[in-house]
């Protein structure tokens, strides 16, 4: 099974949250020698300063990706300073002789301020989704407020009989309510979404992640929980030759989703259909969606690209379907390519994959969901997408798009 590398990374944040809990544990849990103690404390200092660090390297790369404000470079570079900062301050206590929580405050300190000026970015809008992706923000919520306060939590202990003083006090019942609001309010401002189910036409996998993919950056739509497959017919030639062929199979497995599961108010449905496009004399291969709201059809369709002809003589003397032709042509020695990553990640050498080509498809027909006022969510009960009327312009629109064809 393929892993994504942001599932991994996430799945990585998670097992490092675990070392900032289970330090705080051992310290408090009086089974420590002195030695150990201090080795305990040195590990998970170095621990925090490396993790801080690759936070500090996920806010430049988003900030000079232009995702998000230049503030950003200047909260990644000093978040990293003050880790390794506190660490050598633990150094040099160590060198003295001495011990104390103040550098496990200095970095509880840091983890806090990071997670919750990040939030607020993020809240104002100022971090834009592809940001917000590249940061795993999401990811990195809860993991970043555990290790403030497994850091500050740590910081009470006794280290050489000495309490650590007021400051550690107030500063783990301050990170919790840090924490708290931040929480509540991520809770409090999550997107509704409009829509309570989501069905596919279809029960191939990879067409099936691209929908999943592509509605996490439309939270608001519908989560990608919801999303089923149904087995249903397209209505048109198992290999379409036109666009129009393409984008009527494309329909056709949407109302079929839809009827398929019961019709209910708030579902929404996509059918997905690859076909081929004639123009000048060549072939290119391209996807049509639809997006069905029980209403009206909303079309996408994704990058087109042409079609090699050995594998297109195939299609049209021998009427095989893309897949099959592939296969014949021994370019691939799969029967499901169409599950897999398809023709086009064979021809770009996996620059682009099946499901980032299905996904270009999804998102294009999602547009009607923020654009186009009257629509089934866009209007309605769930209030208008553009309150004040879409904006024309330098990326908006100046005027309502009322009477837009579609």
């Amino acid at each position: 099974m393929r892993v994504s590398a942001e599932a991994l990374a996430a799945a990585l944040l998670r097992l490092g949250t675990i070392v900032f809990m289970a330090c705080a544990v051992l310290l408090h849990a009086d089974m420590l020698t002195h030695e150990m103690q201090h080795l305990t404390v040195y590990i998970l200092l170095t621990h925090s300063a490396l993790v801080m660090s690759f936070i500090g390297g996920l806010h430049q790369a988003a900030a000079v990706a232009q995702h998000a404000p230049v503030v950003m470079v200047a909260s990644g570079i000093g978040g990293s300073l003050v880790g390794w900062g506190a660490l050598f301050l633990k150094h040099l206590e160590a060198s003295s002789g001495s011990s104390s929580g103040t550098p496990l405050q200095i970095m509880g300190t840091a983890y806090a301020c990071q997670a919750f000026f990040e939030a607020q970015l993020v809240r104002k809008g100022l971090v834009s989704y592809a940001g917000q992706q590249l940061m795993m923000t999401e990811s990195r919520r809860l993991p970043m407020w555990i290790a403030a306060g497994g850091l500050a939590t740590a910081s009470l202990v006794y280290i050489d009989g000495r309490q650590n003083g007021v400051a550690s006090s107030v500063l783990l019942p301050a990170i919790l309510f840090l924490a708290g609001c931040d929480l509540l309010g991520a809770f409090l401002h999550r997107p509704k979404a409009r829509f309570r189910r989501v069905v596919v036409g279809t029960l191939n996998p990879t067409k099936l992640s691209a929908v999943r993919f592509s509605l996490s950056s439309y939270k608001e739509v519908a989560s990608a929980a919801t999303v089923i497959g149904y087995a249903v017919p397209s209505g048109v030639e198992e290999q379409p030759m036109t666009l129009e062929e393409t984008s009527r199979g494309a329909k056709q497995r949407a109302e079929a989703a839809y009827a398929a599961s019961g019709g209910h108010a708030r579902t929404l449905a996509f059918g997905i259909e690859s076909g081929l496009l004639p123009l000048a004399g060549d072939h290119f291969d391209v996807c049509v969606v639809s997006a069905y709201d029980g209403a009206a059809h909303h079309i996408g369709m994704s990058c087109a690209f042409q079609i090699p002809p050995r594998i297109l003589k195939l299609v049209l003397e021998q009427k095989l379907d893309l897949s099959q032709a592939c296969k014949a042509a021994q370019i691939t020695t799969s029967n499901q390519l169409g599950a897999g990553k398809g023709l086009i990640g064979i021809l770009s050498r996996d620059r682009v994959n099946r499901c980032e080509y299905t996904s270009q498809a999804i998102r294009c027909a999602l547009f009607f969901a923020e654009n186009y006022p009257g629509s089934a969510i866009a209007g309605g009960d769930c209030g208008s997408a553009f309150p004040m009327g879409p904006l024309e312009g330098n990326g908006g629109f100046a005027r309502p798009l009322g009477g837009m064809q579609r």
